[in-house]
């Protein structure tokens, strides 16, 4: 958790969002977009700082760290984005190793869990806060949408959701929702 919560801290989004998008886009805390009626305001919000991945990656008692990103070759935005990323992490004392992939097999290492680093997207095809957290936090769900993220902290994310889905209990479905979406950002299991 302190590595990925480190490598979140060493990532300057909105440069990211500056250089490879010209500015359009909004900085996110949550795998729920901040207009959804769930949205929980009060995640850590991982503000570039390097000092902290540093910190953070030492508590970790990790030095030298080199990972694998894997991206879709012909992609001048993936190749964008991981050229700044790896630019950024090295501040960090993180190597980043950049490998373009066709995209079927960029997506077999997916869906088969075998990689370190990849980008990935989704989008949610209702307006409901369900869906977002249904396929990130409920393991059946493509291990949690290709994140192989398991043990107590998904269980309990998974129960959450699972409650919040079954009711039309509003006052329920927020606060399960928001404190499923705690748990994840906890675990800084995406940098969104």
């Amino acid at each position: 958790v302190r590595v990925r919560q480190a490598l979140t801290y060493a990532t300057n989004r909105d440069d990211i969002i500056q250089a490879v998008y010209g500015g359009q886009g909004t900085r996110c805390t949550s795998i729920v977009w901040p207009a959804a009626p769930h949205f929980n305001p009060d995640l850590p919000t991982y503000d570039y700082d390097v000092e902290k991945a540093k910190e953070l990656l030492a508590e970790a008692g990790v030095e030298n760290l080199e990972l694998n990103l894997i991206t879709t070759a012909g992609s001048p935005t993936d190749l964008m984005m991981a050229t700044i990323l790896k630019s950024q992490w090295a501040e960090a004392g993180v190597t980043l190793n950049i490998q373009q992939l066709d995209g079927s097999a960029r997506r077999e290492h997916r869906n088969n869990l075998t990689f370190e680093v990849l980008f990935n997207y989704f989008t949610s095809d209702i307006i409901d806060t369900s869906e977002n957290l249904e396929m990130f936090c409920i393991d059946e769900n493509y291990d949690c949408w290709h994140l192989g993220w398991n043990g107590e902290r998904q269980e309990l994310a998974e129960k959450l959701v699972r409650e919040a889905g079954a009711t039309n209990d509003e006052e329920l479905r927020m606060k399960n929702y928001q404190e499923a979406q705690l748990i994840f950002a906890e675990d800084a299991l995406i940098i969104p």
